[in-house]
This record gives C-alpha cells, structure tokens and sequence, in this order.
C-alpha cells in the first residue's frame, strides 16, 4: 500500500529513523538505503515470526510533499498458491505457514500505519526551512 502526504513539512531523516525503531522494537532486523530523494527500509523478522518475508518501506519526495509505500506479501502468496497445490503430497505445511504469514503481515501493516499516523501528528513542521 502507498500513500502520499502533503503539506507536512516532516523531516524525513527522522521519520525513517523512527520507523526503523518501529520495526526493531517488533524484532525485526532493519537495514537502510539512502538516496537523495528516496529512502528504502528493509526489515527482515527474527525467528519469533510468523511472518516468512522481509518487509520493504519506501518514503520519497520532499518534506511537504512526500509517500510511503509498504511492500510485502509476495512470498506468503506463493506459499499459499505452492501449498494448496501440493496439499496431496504433503504441502499442506506450506499453505499453514503462508496463511500464518498472510495474517501476520495484515496486522503488521494496520499497526504500521497507525504508528506512521501518529508520527506524522508528532513531527509537523519538524523539517529545517524547505528551498526547492
């Protein structure tokens, strides 16, 4: 899911940091790439997961105009596709497993989304003085 924010004037810089301690406060181990007009967080969960995929999140654009985009659920996909077709032959571990990941990554991005909401409230107008 993307959506885009305008009008927020966010410092981007910390909002990143502070959804990378979203996701490591859930276990996750997060690593991040950083342009001049993009950043990229890849959180990829411990063992203590149901969830069987690393989750990417993109935050482009400038400090009053900008989106987010949360990327994950391709693999839990396959798992349930791969797993209901060799159900007969013993795939049914990979349809539970992709079904576990599925709900869990659900959860995941709900609270994603609300603690991105609450962050956006918390750092409006945090950005230095913005030139084009």
């Amino acid at each position: 899911m993307e959506k885009k924010y305008v009008g927020s004037n966010v410092d981007l810089h910390l909002l990143v940091e502070n959804l990378m301690t979203f996701f490591k406060d859930l276990g996750f181990a997060t690593r991040k790439e950083e342009t001049d007009k993009a950043y990229k967080i890849v959180a990829t969960p411990g063992h203590g997961h149901d969830i069987r995929e690393s989750v990417r999140v993109y935050t482009l654009g400038k400090p009053d105009n900008f989106s987010i985009k949360f990327v994950a659920g391709a693999r839990s996909s396959a798992m349930v596709k791969w797993g209901s077709l060799t159900t007969l032959f013993g795939g049914g571990i990979l349809l539970l497993r992709g079904l576990k990941s599925q709900d869990a990554l659900e959860k995941l991005e709900k609270d994603f989304w609300m603690f991105v909401n609450e962050e956006l409230d918390r750092l409006a107008g945090s950005a230095k003085a913005f030139r084009n």
